[in-house]
């Protein structure tokens, strides 16, 4: 039985060892203007700032200029999601604490209401 599934790993794994002429070939870096990504450079650590300083909306519109004019280049996508993200957190944590203060409001008007009955 090991010998059999030895067999079949070797036949399948044998199209994965073998060198085609495309795997062989270098594949090219994309050539970019040095100018263009100082811009995008000095944006992501503008945004980094603002993300480090609870400013999320000011990141996200940063990173959506430079998401919008450059589409392949990731940091700023990635950048783009954890502004986005962040401040999504903020606000659930600012509606869970007006939910929570509304709550105990609510809860202590009941209590007033029943001490002043007695």
């Amino acid at each position: 039985m090991p010998r059999k599934l030895l067999v079949f790993l070797a036949l399948a794994l044998a199209p994965l060892t073998t060198s085609s002429a495309s795997a062989q070939q270098p594949t090219q870096a994309p050539d970019h203007e040095p100018e263009k990504l100082d811009s995008v450079n000095a944006a992501v650590v503008t945004a980094r700032i603002a993300t480090k300083d609870k400013r999320y909306a000011d990141a996200e519109i940063l990173m959506l200029k430079v998401t919008a004019d450059k589409p392949q280049i990731v940091i700023p996508w990635v950048e783009l999601g954890l502004a986005q993200t962040l401040c999504l957190v903020k606000r659930s944590m600012r509606l869970m604490l007006c939910g929570l203060s509304r709550q105990v409001e609510k809860r202590q008007k009941k209590r007033r209401a029943c001490q002043a009955q007695k």
